[in-house]
């Protein structure tokens, strides 16, 4: 344990301190987490829903 005269902690070049659980922006971020995991990154769900729009577009095609 230090003494009440040692110096105090250096700060962080860059703080990345967590936000409160249950907040508006921790639910966001663990929705794009949850999104990032399931489906990859963005091009690959990009990915998805080109495949998606070419697939009812085909449907649609052929149910004419």
């Amino acid at each position: 344990m230090g003494s009440s005269t040692s110096k105090p902690r250096e700060g962080h070049e860059h703080p990345g301190h967590m936000v409160k659980v249950g907040s508006l922006e921790n639910r966001r971020w663990e929705h794009r987490m949850h999104m990032r995991e399931s489906f990859g990154g963005h091009w690959a769900r990009l990915f998805l829903l080109a495949l998606a729009v070419v697939a009812v577009a085909g449907f649609i095609v052929v149910s004419l």
